[in-house]
């Protein structure tokens, strides 16, 4: 949504400490001072403290809707928060045509009994103030789970995995002056939530009531994976999302920007302990079949700790240069506290080989994977505990990481365009070669880049030579290696091949060959790219061939298969 605001420059006279504006700074104060009020409510805010325009993050909240919200500042200090309601009425359609409400400030001991503010402090925002110089004290930062003022209503077991959520949207100038702001209402994002539950799991139900969503899932990992991906939808509409995770038992659980890191809860997934989920103690198990059984806990049992380890995809198939997760649970069969995480190794194997190793080290309980190695692939953590705990091992879980769909690629100007030229390639060696009747087929292969996402093609492979005197065949023979490698590395991975056919043109007279992929081409282990004639071509056609044109063909299997 965008509006034409004109510039004011007066106000840059209120606040002698203020620096010079960027685009975001810019486009809260026109849209401050467009109104009547504006410029009294800038210099009686400015009175406090420092208030850096800059700064200024337009966040929406369930209860409040939209807001302005800036730090108040004392010699780079948070000493308070100010917002400012964004007042909708009936005729506006796009929030900067909207009204500015009056000023709310909040000092320090309001911003911790205030769930929106504590969401501002939890979200990339703050992270944002903090880069940019900004002081905040870690006491202002209230464990919410631990609050009986967050209590989660009448939910919170039972499977309903329940968060506050601060969604931050992006506001600026752009380079003409118009203002870019976005916007979302409940109504939309309950819409959203809900459709990241059906693609998610069936298993899903969202209930979005005012500050708190309230995810129903048969499993933690579940809910986990939901929050992320819900995350990363609005993201793709420039709006980040930041969910604080309040089933979450003891400090530390709460969630980021991206559905957050469940570390540091002694009791993530004990609502299983009690029957909730219909499992024998909670366990989330692996997507395929990594789920770890309980024994039997006799009185005298002293407990121990268990580490499950899930995925974020829940069929246990990505495609090169998807990113998925890894998800460790981690509780007690007793639920006695957890000793705290010095380390948790991410590791991943090749089925079958002893290609692997160590893929992070870190203490964040969700690790990202980026698919850049085609194969089947185990996965386990381990998680080291200060003190005599030591080490826990967590079950395996196994991931495919393929090959991409020829559709990815068939159609880039890259693949294109060699396609033509090794089409080129065999009209000028057959001309070169006409006194013969000789022609052939060239070819090349496709490769991507794992590392980059970049498609490219190899160096040419000329065919085996062809007389055109009788009927017969071309053939390129692409030899390739399985190109099992390292899951940890990147690499040039073939994805496909290209390979021209020929005109007939010099071909003896009486001969005849119909046009795209042969019955080989068709049986090709490889996905494959052809380009040739339309319609059936005879000897002695010239070229180019005004009723017959060029075309590309594709043949073979949808995908290169799996190493």
């Amino acid at each position: 949504m965008t509006i034409f605001l004109s510039c004011n420059d007066d106000y840059v006279g209120y606040d002698v400490q203020m620096e010079k504006l960027d685009k975001i700074g810019q486009a809260f104060m026109d849209h401050l001072l467009s109104g009547s009020d504006g410029k009294r409510q800038w210099e009686e805010l400015t009175r406090l403290g420092d208030i850096p325009p800059n700064e200024v993050a337009l966040v929406y909240h369930g209860s409040r809707g939209w807001q302005y919200v800036l730090p108040l500042l004392k010699d780079s200090t948070l000493i308070g928060m100010v917002a400012l309601p964004v007042e909708i009425g009936e005729d506006n359609k796009c929030l900067s045509e909207c009204s500015i409400g009056a000023s709310c400030v909040l000092e320090k001991e309001d911003i911790k009994s205030d769930i929106f503010m504590q969401g501002i402090l939890k979200s990339s925002i703050s992270r944002k103030w903090q880069e940019n110089g900004i002081i905040i004290d870690e006491k202002l930062i209230v464990n919410q789970a631990n609050s009986t003022l967050f209590s989660p209503l009448s939910r919170g077991s039972g499977g309903c995995y329940y968060a506050s959520y601060t969604l931050e949207a992006d506001n600026y100038l752009d380079d003409e002056g118009f203002a870019i702001i976005n916007g979302i209402n409940t109504d939309g994002f309950e819409e959203i939530a809900n459709e990241v539950a059906r693609y998610v799991h069936r298993g899903i139900e969202i209930i979005v009531e005012e500050d708190i969503i309230f995810v129903l899932a048969p499993s933690e990992s579940i809910a986990v994976i939901y929050y992320i991906e819900l995350a990363r939808c609005l993201s793709d509409m420039s709006i980040i999302a930041t969910f604080t995770f309040l089933w979450m038992d003891t400090p530390g659980g709460t969630g980021g920007s991206t559905g957050g890191s469940t570390g540091g809860s002694t009791g993530g997934s004990t609502g299983g302990n009690t029957g909730n989920t219909g499992d024998t103690g909670g366990n989330t198990g692996g997507n395929t079949g990594g789920n770890t059984e309980k024994p039997p806990i006799t009185p005298d049992d002293p407990g121990h700790i268990v580490v499950n380890l899930t995925t974020s995809e829940l069929t246990g198939e990505v495609e090169i240069g998807d990113v998925y997760y890894l998800i460790v649970d981690i509780y007690h069969t007793k639920q006695e506290p957890i000793p705290k995480i010095t380390n948790i190794e991410y590791l991943v194997n090749r089925v079958g080989t002893r290609q692997g190793g160590v893929l992070y080290e870190t203490t964040e309980w969700i690790c990202p994977r980026k698919a850049i190695s085609a194969g089947r692939f185990e996965f386990g953590a381990i998680v080291h505990f200060e003190g005599e705990t030591g080490k826990v091992n967590s079950n395996t879980v196994y991931v495919t990481e393929m090959c991409p769909s020829i559709s990815k690629f068939k159609d880039l100007p890259v693949v294109q365009n060699r396609a033509i030229e090794l089409w080129n390639e065999t009209v000028n060696y057959s001309r070169l070669n006409q006194s013969t009747h000789t022609t052939r087929e060239f070819g090349c292969f496709i490769y991507l880049n794992t590392g980059t996402g970049e498609y490219h093609c190899g160096s040419t492979i000329p065919g085996d030579p062809i007389q055109l005197t009788a009927p017969g065949k071309g053939t390129v023979r692409f030899v390739y290696s399985e190109q099992s490698y390292d899951p940890r590395e990147t690499f040039d991975l073939i994805v496909g091949t290209i390979h021209s056919h020929y005109p007939m043109t010099w071909a003896v007279h009486g001969l005849e060959r119909p046009p795209g992929p042969s019955k080989d081409d068709n049986n090709s282990d490889l996905p494959g790219i052809v380009y040739d004639y339309s319609y059936t071509v005879l000897a002695g056609s010239p070229v180019n061939i005004s009723n017959n044109p060029m075309k590309m063909y594709v043949y073979g299997p949808d995908r290169r298969e799996t190493p």
